[in-house]
């Protein structure tokens, strides 16, 4: 919306983020500890896990676009 793009959302849930059976996921998200995307699920951004906890991210049969600088 209004000229957002993937490379400039960020998403930051406190622990764990799971994306959807499914699911276009639009952003940046970055978890304190675990990131997983079901299967089927569409990452228009970037994964980053473990900001405060060590972390994971699993993934099954996702694709993942990761936007241009």
């Amino acid at each position: 919306m209004n000229g957002a793009q993937a490379k400039n959302i960020f998403w930051v849930p406190t622990l764990d983020a799971t994306i959807g059976v499914g699911t276009t996921f639009y952003g940046t998200i970055v978890t304190g500890r675990d990131a997983t995307a079901k299967t089927g699920a569409v990452i228009n951004g970037r994964i980053l896990a473990g900001a405060t906890l060590a972390g994971t991210i699993a993934l099954d049969t996702n694709t993942v676009n990761v936007p241009a600088p």
